[in-house]
């Protein structure tokens, strides 16, 4: 399993409310407790708690909130009781400690049940682990947690090995915020999309609201969803959906899919495969429509979401002839090895009536950065950056073609992969030749866009210590730099004039300084941490400085 980086996050949520609880009078709530060691018969404080969760649930009324201490409850979850804006009800793991909820094989108890099953409105369910839900198949379905009330939220969950869907949120204005989900769909794993099967789970969903069957303006927001054996994290059936600053990777049918979906943003995710993975795919961020009974998909924006080894599948095979691309917005993307797709073939009967796809990065080293097999007709390209040149059906104003100089920085194995990796280079060709698009104001980092916007999702800033030193062209003959184990080399020419060079990281502080001596300079960098660096060096004839971008992984 992979370590959850929000764990702070997690033990100052539960912190916040316990404070918050310790200031309410009793006259505006009750706060009950839950132990492995208690008992059923108790009063549920903390000196006396509990024994089951589901005894202290049964206590619960709008204000209250039930904490649950660490340790394993083999039982299902039943919330049925509702909360209001301002009195939510909250069940919580207690501040620094890990409850676990699990099915043991044999839970849930009936076909299409849930580990968690939250009905009631403005709930909280908060800092939990969920796992083993009817792991063996012993049973149709078996899921970890469903939100069907409306206004509740699943928060800092660890939800995994699930029979079917991980976390789905079906009531509107539902959030599943900072969770971790990871082998869910289990039922697809012993013959993975076989006729038998029929058909796959989600980890994450917004999806199929219980009222009218479109669920309205949930949000799924930093999450990391992987190795599932269906869609990694999804909005199907669905309007309003807001899904951002989730990781989403090496996950079985699709990483990151929008189908059936209105006036969905998907901005600010990772999304990416890695070779020989768990579930054995490579799969991509995907638009589509499956369900004529339903809306058409339509007015979504894709922005500002980084991608690696990974498509960008706008549209695929539609299972709807007469769908396709409608007021969609696909826009400051950075995809690295992977291509832009629309369509499976012309006979899928994909219809674009309007997109624009404009101001993305498409680098792919190992082939062509797209693949087309459907139409492209009312379809907007502009002031892309390609690594091959496209055809002319896909050729915009203002197109760039080369390498985009990504730093490339950190791993790129699961689990590991950062943000820092997609970020621009001083000498990136990308910097200053985007377009600006109203309502996109800030790239994936939060920094403002400005009147030159900048391909791809990373918006560049100059270091503070570099500001008036000229970015080198990339197109010039740079020095030449090395950098083995701790030694970085710089390879000047022979009838070079600089004097002295210095090493500025990222913040602009200058870490190391030197005098040039002949034709190579030796620096011992192990002083430094992994990180974007800057080679700066300086003229004896008072010419302009030039920079070289360096990226030190800390790793031999």
């Amino acid at each position: 399993m992979i370590a959850f980086p929000r764990f702070l996050y997690r033990h100052l949520s539960a912190l916040l409310i316990f404070w918050l609880c310790c200031g309410l009078s009793s006259s505006q709530a009750a706060t009950f407790y839950v132990s492995t060691s208690g008992n059923d018969s108790n009063p549920g404080t903390v000196s006396s708690p509990f024994k089951t969760i589901q005894k202290g649930v049964s206590k619960l009324k709008a204000g209250d909130i039930l904490y649950v201490r660490g340790g394993t409850y083999v039982e299902s979850v039943y919330v049925g009781q509702s909360g209001t804006e301002t009195q939510p009800v909250t069940i919580s793991a207690y501040p620094g400690e890990l409850p676990v909820i699990d099915g043991a094989d044999k839970l849930p108890a009936s076909d299409g049940g849930d580990l968690v099953l939250v009905v009631g409105d403005y709930v909280i369910f908060d800092g939990f682990e969920v796992r083993n839900s009817n792991i063996n198949g012993t049973r149709l379905g078996g899921g970890g947690v469903m939100l069907e009330g409306e206004h509740t939220c699943a928060r800092n969950l660890n939800v995994h090995h699930t029979w079917e869907h991980g976390i789905i949120a079906k009531g509107n204005y539902s959030k599943v915020e900072y969770c971790e989900v990871w082998q869910c769909a289990f039922s697809n794993s012993k013959n993975p999309g076989s006729p038998a099967a029929g058909y796959w789970s989600t980890g994450i969903s917004a999806a199929r609201s219980p009222v009218d069957g479109i669920t309205r303006n949930a949000v799924l927001r930093g999450n990391i969803s992987y190795n599932n054996w269906g869609e990694g994290i999804s909005s199907f059936e669905a309007d309003g959906t807001l899904i951002e600053d989730n990781i989403s990777f090496d996950n079985w049918s699709v990483n990151l899919y929008i189908s059936d979906t209105r006036n969905a943003l998907v901005q600010r995710n990772i999304v990416y495969n890695t070779p020989n993975n768990v579930v054995g795919k490579r799969r991509p961020l995907t638009l589509g429509d499956e369900l004529a009974n339903k809306p058409r998909s339509a007015n979504n924006k894709v922005i500002n979401n980084f991608i690696y080894n990974a498509d960008l599948w706008a549209f695929w095979s539609t299972g709807v002839p007469g769908s396709g691309l409608d007021n969609v917005m696909i826009a400051f993307n950075t995809i690295v090895n992977g291509q832009l797709e629309i369509g499976a073939s012309p006979e899928d009967g994909v219809v674009n009536k309007s997109a624009v796809i404009c101001n993305n990065v498409f680098f792919n080293e190992n082939q062509s950065p797209l693949e087309i097999m459907g139409p492209v007709n009312n379809v907007s390209f502009y002031n892309n950056l390609w690594s091959a040149q496209p055809p002319l059906s896909l050729r915009g104003n203002d197109d760039l073609v080369g390498d985009p100089f990504i730093s490339r920085l950190g791993s790129v194995k699961p689990g590991e992969l950062s943000a820092e990796y997609f970020m621009l280079l001083p000498n990136s060709p990308a910097i200053d030749q985007g377009k600006p698009v109203d309502g996109i104001e800030n790239d994936f980092f939060g920094y403002e866009r400005g009147a030159s916007p900048d391909i791809g999702a990373h918006e560049y800033q100059l270091p503070s210590g570099l500001i008036g030193l000229p970015v080198q062209d990339p197109r010039e003959k740079l020095p030449r730099v090395t950098i083995l184990s701790h030694e970085l080399k710089i390879y000047l020419p022979p009838d070079h004039r600089y004097r002295d060079y210095s090493i500025i990281n990222s913040a602009g502080t200058r870490v190391l300084h030197g005098v040039t001596d002949g034709d190579r300079i030796v620096v011992d960098i192990s002083s430094c941490h992994p990180g974007l660096y800057v080679v700066v060096l300086v003229s004896q004839k008072d010419a302009d400085p030039i920079k070289i971008p360096v990226v030190l992984s800390g790793r031999p």
